[in-house]
């Protein structure tokens, strides 16, 4: 595993959560190795790049995972050190499609307290290669400024084919038998006749998987109020960011959760989205459950079964026992947090 800590509180969760993996290593006799690199926002602010292009290939060949921490610093006000990392690994390895886990844990840390909860756990995909294009701004010849902002989506039949067939590729290996395709009906016709058309087509492939179409709002609504109806739900870019944010909204907090780029042909790319949160930095006060079950995810990916189950296990006990992380109302810290995981761990 390749681990990127990035800014704020990242280093602290990341220093936290290695003593998890040489537990796991030492319990389960697992060769789970790990490296820190330094690509973050002070990396960006010294060397004016945000990676160097022959790391790329490195990281290729020598590591099976990447995994990010918070990204963002207050000297780069525009974020674009961010922007460019996370889009320069998605073309780099052709990560195709973003995805983020949503799962019950306990009616404790859930901020909805009546909705039929029962164990809801769903998959939002979200479409990383075309998408939404801002043109330009044009400056007006009479002494005013106009910013003028023209937002176009581009698409095209051969890069829907390739995601929707991925999805549902993807969707039959974690053994989901139900797809929700959200749009927004009323708004960009042309771009929503062409992916109901090439998911359709594609889910003909594919008899044994339920398939639908549904509006964001619709999406949106039963998200909040009946969530364990979704298996997988999947949209273009900004409308999958929308229902990401409903998913961490219902997860708890950003400390809970992250979302990972996959590609059919290359290794994934987790990122937990736990903010820098620069103040809190060393106060141990970050969250690192997001992380916990990052990993937790990584092994899911590589079919490493005990340690996935090993840490989904030690979260339930964790929150059974009514505790939590102090930003979603509880009373442990960092270090907190992780020991009790690792009590768990060595109790096995």
């Amino acid at each position: 595993m390749a681990f990127m800590p990035g800014d704020g509180v990242g280093p602290e969760i990341f220093e936290q959560i290695s003593p998890i993996l040489d537990l796991l290593n030492k319990k389960l006799n697992l060769k789970i190795e790990y490296t820190n690199l330094p690509y973050s926002s002070e990396y960006y602010l010294n060397n004016n790049i945000v990676i160097p292009d022959d790391r790329l290939e490195k990281l290729k060949k020598e590591y099976h995972t990447i995994l990010i921490g918070p990204l963002g610093d207050p000297r780069i006000p525009d974020a674009i050190n961010t922007r460019k990392l996370i889009y320069k690994l998605r073309q780099y390895y052709d990560l195709s499609t973003a995805i983020q886990h949503v799962q019950y844990y306990n009616d404790n840390i859930l901020p909805l307290k009546e909705i039929p909860k029962d164990d809801f756990d769903f998959y939002i995909f979200r479409e990383n290669i075309e998408g939404f294009n801002n043109h330009f701004t044009k400056k007006c010849e009479d002494g005013d400024y106009l910013n003028i902002s023209d937002e176009s989506t581009i698409y095209t039949r051969k890069n829907l084919e390739e995601f929707f067939s991925s999805c549902f590729q993807y969707a039959d290996s974690l053994d989901r038998r139900k797809i929700t395709l959200v749009l927004k009906k009323y708004y960009f016709p042309k771009t929503n006749k062409l992916w109901s058309n090439v998911f359709n087509q594609i889910a003909e492939k594919y008899s044994g998987i339920e398939t639908q179409i549904i509006s964001t709002e619709i999406a949106e609504y039963y998200i909040l109020n009946n969530p364990a109806q979704f298996d997988i739900l999947l949209a273009p870019d900004i409308f999958a960011d929308q229902l990401m944010t409903l998913g961490v909204f219902l997860m708890g907090g950003f400390g809970m959760c992250f979302y990972y780029d996959y590609g059919p042909k290359s290794a994934p790319v987790f990122r937990i989205l736990h903010r820098p949160a620069h103040k809190y930095k060393n106060s141990d006060q970050a969250n690192p459950i997001g992380t916990v079950r990052a990993l937790s995810h990584i092994f899911k990916h590589f079919n490493m079964q005990k340690p996935e189950a090993i840490l989904n296990k030690s979260l339930r006990s964790l929150f059974n026992s009514n505790k939590a992380p102090i930003d979603m109302g509880g009373l442990l810290g960092t270090q907190e947090t992780v020991d009790y995981i690792l009590n768990y761990i060595e109790k096995i």
